[in-house]
């Protein structure tokens, strides 16, 4: 299988199990840029899970980016390599942002950015995909659980 088909495959494989962004096993081939470009403005999309605030934000619905100021450019920069998906499931603050994208750049092959286009894009990402307050549940009681068959305890 060529190289471009295994990308196709892995791709859809890894958006169908929707790992975390933190999980990114797919790399882009140095020196591969994106194309960004400007799309038409999107219909308001309303959930359940969503805010007030967010409810009547614009979503892209190619990506599912919220289309805030610079989301054409985390579009391009981060859809070249995989799903938008792993964006928009995931949440963090600047530096947490800043970490992944040096995390990528270290071992799955994204290109340096330019200073402003990298400040651009962890504004977009801190601003829309910040951590929610209590995005989590609570844990669950041990005594609720299975039986853990690796459990290295007697």
């Amino acid at each position: 299988m060529v190289n471009h088909e295994w990308n196709l495959v892995a791709v859809s494989y890894y958006r169908s199990m929707l790992f975390p962004l933190s999980l990114l096993l797919l790399a882009c081939s140095p020196g591969q840029e994106p194309v960004v470009t400007e799309a038409n403005p999107a219909p308001v999309v309303e959930s359940a899970t969503e805010t007030a605030a967010q409810s009547a934000t614009q979503v892209d619905p190619d990506s599912g980016l919220i289309m805030g100021d610079n989301w054409q450019l985390v579009k391009g920069h981060c859809s070249a390599c995989h799903s938008a998906q792993l964006v928009t499931q995931n949440r963090g603050n600047r530096q947490a942002w800043l970490e992944i994208i040096r995390w990528m750049q270290e071992t799955q092959g994204l290109w340096q950015f330019d200073e402003q286009t990298e400040a651009a894009i962890l504004d977009y990402l801190a601003r829309n995909y910040a951590p929610a307050a209590g995005g989590r549940r609570a844990p669950l009681n041990p005594a609720l659980l299975p039986l853990n068959p690796y459990s290295t305890e007697s």
